[in-house]
């Protein structure tokens, strides 16, 4: 498949047009090199990386809502009714501890595929530069031109729920309203269970200061 593949997007044709398909020309300065097939590959690890997104979400959909639904009361205690119960933090933590546990699985199957796609363009790259060459037996190439590569989108950086119960496969998260909102409310309760240490936070901890 890989020679199949490097054959039908490194053939002599393709070559003679090197210089534009991979942004170089002689005597410049380019860090990374662009071909249709490495662009190929960076989008199918970036498909499959929305697909495991999407895919982990709907299957996830109950403790997506109760992760929402419990950093609203979270809040609700804390700041409202200044009194957060031990009960409230227990289930809010153990919820987001569920979620990392659902992401982990997901987020090495995404990673596996930038793994995978990155080792393509490598292989890919070794025959492209090899093809060049025998094109071309007087062209010097830059010693830093070099592909680019695939990388995990940052949403997979962590287990984080602020980066992936926001994920939109459209890219307009930013634009929606209820998704920013519902971003808002995770990020607060976090930063409440996380990083407070008033009076309240430290009784509803039970291994805090106020224990």
């Amino acid at each position: 498949m890989l020679a199949q593949r490097t054959g039908s997007a490194d053939g002599r044709d393709a070559i003679t047009g090197t210089e534009r398909a991979a942004g170089w020309r002689q005597g410049a300065d380019v860090e990374e090199a662009w071909t249709p097939f490495i662009a190929q590959l960076r989008d199918h690890a970036r498909a499959v990386s929305n697909q495991l997104a999407t895919s982990l979400l709907d299957n996830h959909r109950t403790l997506v809502s109760r992760l929402y639904r419990q950093a609203e009361v979270v809040i609700r205690q804390h700041d409202f009714d200044h009194e957060l119960t031990a009960g409230t933090r227990g289930r809010f933590v153990g919820s987001l501890a569920s979620w990392r546990i659902a992401v982990a699985p997901a987020r090495a199957e995404a990673e596996a595929a930038v793994d995978h796609a990155n080792q393509l363009i490598h292989c890919y790259w070794g025959a492209y530069l090899r093809s060049y060459r025998e094109a071309d037996s007087a062209a010097v190439l830059p010693a830093g031109w070099r592909p680019g590569i695939a990388v995990i989108d940052p949403y997979w950086a962590k287990p984080d729920p602020l980066l992936l119960l926001t994920f939109r496969p459209d890219g307009d998260a930013e634009d929606d309203e209820a998704t920013t909102r519902a971003a808002h409310t995770l990020r607060r309760a976090m930063e409440i269970i996380s990083d407070c240490r008033c009076p309240i936070c430290k009784r509803s901890d039970p291994g805090g200061d106020g224990r």
